[in-house]
């Protein structure tokens, strides 16, 4: 199953959605399905069809990939504020760590650098918060703001 996920996920990417969510239809392991419609509703919303992309993240059953999918789309769309509120709410470290990586990449590309700074240390896990640091600064490198 996690090799039909990981060809969904592919097909996403290269703007496929119909067929790799028909792909994830397919999918029979739960872990593997909501993984893949996940990255399928987070690719919807790098291709710009965000309320689609929301719309599909309702269906993952697991409720923290499903709040993972929503505040990456949420941050993707530039709705910081949700995305974190969001992200808030998630209970596992791997896809509360992933949202926060969406959030603050965005935040920094988008110069927002005090509200990432701000995000970063609110975060009460030192190992989380030293990934989120991190995180700030692959934004400011991607944004070009290499200087901050």
């Amino acid at each position: 199953d996690w090799a039909r996920a990981d060809i969904a996920i592919a097909m996403a990417k290269a703007g496929m959605f119909e067929r790799s969510l028909d792909m994830m239809r397919s999918i029979d392991d739960d872990d593997s399905r909501n993984f893949a419609l996940g990255d399928i509703a987070i690719a919807m919303a790098e291709a710009g069809i965000v309320e689609r992309a929301l719309e599909t993240a309702r269906y993952i059953e697991d409720h923290d990939f499903r709040v993972f999918a929503i505040a990456s789309i949420l941050a993707i769309d530039g709705r910081f504020e949700q995305a974190i509120d969001a992200a808030r709410g998630i209970d596992l470290y791997v896809p509360r760590r992933l949202a926060f990586e969406y959030i603050l990449i965005g935040l920094a590309e988008d110069g927002m650098v005090e509200r990432a700074l701000e995000t970063a240390r609110g975060i009460e896990d030192d190992f989380e918060r030293n990934f989120a640091l991190g995180d700030i600064a692959t934004g400011l490198a991607e944004a070009g703001m290499v200087e901050r």
